[in-house]
């Protein structure tokens, strides 16, 4: 911001609910990022439709996006080296307990003992304060737009060819024409890691039919193998896939991540697992010999 002025939108980017991480698009065009009063954009856009907050971002403007990207990057830096303080911690102070116990007891039993308790106590301390200072892990991921895994214990699977019965799709990254998508980035390349470690996890549906019942883009969790396209740095994106990047607050300048994508093709042959209770719900998975888990915690793997 210079003289006063707004920050320009950058790109017509994403809006994230910063409370659930949820993606939404503006209602209207974007205004001054940050007031609420009802002459912004960001004050006529409607709640998130996941936890009914009003708490938007936008993604387009430069300093938003590279807060977010800033903060994600620690969490991840935290979650790969979480328990590295505490096994120095633990290693200090039995050291430090070794050499008290060969000071005062003069055994190696003494050395053991003492250090073996004190670096248990320097352990247990470590990660007590840890887990003060920190709240619950993540259930979603820091960027996400898709319909979420059943709620049921029962679930009805109905399976035959995905039939399109609207236009078909264009996979962002790669182009390719299909029935259903999901694109993914994250920070390692872990693609069984749970939801709340992906930075961006979005899934499209379009208009399709398996075995004559209609499949509802809004309510139906995709669970396809995920595919690893490689790192930023490995793969030549067109301006297209950048720009669909950029719009949600993922710019390749300065940082690497890991690309999935996932596609279903037309008249795949596919299982519709819907809700036995008739409430809505439902995912779709790709046809398996053996029954895979629904729960979107883990997708089935492709290597």
């Amino acid at each position: 911001m210079q003289g006063g002025e707004p920050e320009a939108a950058a790109v017509d980017g994403a809006l994230l609910c910063i409370d659930c991480g949820q993606l939404a698009w503006p209602a209207s065009p974007a205004a001054t990022p940050h007031r609420h009063d009802e002459s912004t954009a960001l004050a006529r856009q409607p709640a998130c439709t996941h936890c009914d907050h009003r708490s938007w971002i936008e993604l387009g403007r430069d300093s938003a996006a590279l807060a977010l990207r800033e903060d994600e990057e620690l969490r991840a830096d935290v979650r790969r080296r979480g328990a590295r303080p505490m096994v120095a911690r633990g290693m200090v102070g039995l050291v430090v307990g070794a050499t008290l116990g060969l000071s005062f007891i003069g055994t190696l039993w003494g050395v053991a003992v003492v250090g073996g308790l004190a670096g248990l106590v320097a352990g247990l301390s470590n990660y007590r304060t840890a887990t003060l200072h920190r709240g619950p892990p993540p259930t979603l991921p820091v960027r996400w737009s898709m319909a979420l895994p059943p709620d049921a214990q029962q679930l009805e699977v109905r399976a035959g060819a995905a039939r399109a019965v609207g236009d078909l799709l264009t996979a962002p990254l790669t182009g390719r024409r299909c029935v259903a998508y999901e694109v993914g980035v994250r920070h390692d390349d872990d693609r069984d890691a749970p939801l709340g470690t992906w930075a961006l996890l979005e899934q499209r549906i379009t208009a399709v039919e398996v075995d004559g019942r209609p499949v509802d883009p809004q309510t139906t969790h995709l669970q396809l193998p995920r595919a690893r396209l490689g790192s930023t740095a490995e793969v030549e994106l067109d301006d297209a896939a950048r720009g669909y990047l950029q719009r949600r607050g993922l710019a390749l300048a300065g940082s690497t991540f890991e690309l999935y994508e996932s596609v279903l093709e037309a008249d795949e042959r596919v299982e519709l697992c819907v809700r036995a209770d008739g409430e809505a719900g439902a995912a779709l998975r790709c046809e398996a010999k053996h029954p895979v888990r629904v729960d979107g915690d883990r997708a089935p793997r492709v290597e």
